[in-house]
């Protein structure tokens, strides 16, 4: 993931992109805003649709390049099997307003409801136990630390895990880590933004969205400033009217 710092964007994929082989700096490489968005999503569509990290590649005009062959953010978007996002500018956002009147939309459907969260990587949102310092990452199944319920303040979703804990984001000075905390603030509320088809992207109060990173991030849970493919979860209902006969590890999805 990029990490900004006054202006200048370092990668922190430097060694995926190979900046080093013709000749940039290898710790930082100043970007246009719009460029560095299309670059941090295609590269990250790439990932999703199979490419590996030494195939992936940013030449010196700084355009994605796989085998020779330029990608663009629509031909990535399109390898990802991902749609364009609904936005006005193309990268990935809602106006504010527009992501209030979906936020209160989702709560309509979900507030009082438990819920299972299915990333862009086919595996569960999951909250971890004090032992693991309240760490919000993936697993492959749903278990009780898979399963989140929703609580709405108008338009405000909080997500209240199975230690009776809720969803923080953190902000920059923790790297926009995702944990819990005992209590609802503002950092435990977030707005629901709808993608389609049972998707969601959740905006969080520092303007980012809630990410679900690769393997080689440790699955972690974090917050990116647009909405991409691993910005994207699908909610899988949980209620006890449900038909849960299967529900372990490596079974099916409940079907209400």
């Amino acid at each position: 993931m990029m990490n900004n710092t006054n202006g200048v964007r370092t990668f922190g994929l430097v060694l995926l992109l190979g900046l080093a082989s013709f000749g940039c700096d290898a710790d930082t490489v100043e970007f246009d805003e719009g460029l560095e968005l299309e670059l941090d999503e295609t590269v990250e569509n790439l990932l999703a649709a199979g490419y590996g990290e030494d195939e992936i590649e940013l030449s010196e005009d700084e355009q994605v390049v796989v085998d020779d062959a330029v990608v663009t953010l629509q031909a990535s978007r399109g390898l990802a099997e991902v749609d364009d996002p609904p936005s006005n500018d193309g990268i990935g956002s809602y106006s504010t307003e527009q992501q209030t009147l979906s936020s209160a939309s989702f709560c309509d459907e979900q507030n009082g409801r438990t819920i299972a969260l299915r990333t862009a990587h086919n595996r569960y949102m999951r909250a971890g136990s004090g032992n693991e310092g309240w760490a919000i990452d993936q697993l492959t199944y749903i278990g009780t630390w898979e399963e989140f319920t929703v609580v709405c303040d108008g338009a405000d979703v909080s997500l209240r895990t199975a230690h009776g804990r809720y969803l923080r984001a953190g902000n920059v000075n923790e790297d926009w880590r995702v944990n819990q905390q005992s209590f609802i603030g503002p950092w435990e509320r977030l707005t629901a933004v709808p993608l389609g088809d049972g998707i969601w992207a959740f905006r969080t109060a520092h303007n980012r969205y809630l990410r679900a990173a690769f393997a080689n991030e440790n699955w972690e849970i974090d917050q990116l400033h647009y909405i991409g493919t691993w910005e994207r979860f699908t909610i899988v209902p949980r209620q006890s009217d449900c038909d849960v006969t299967n529900v372990v590890a490596g079974c099916n999805d409940p079907v209400c």
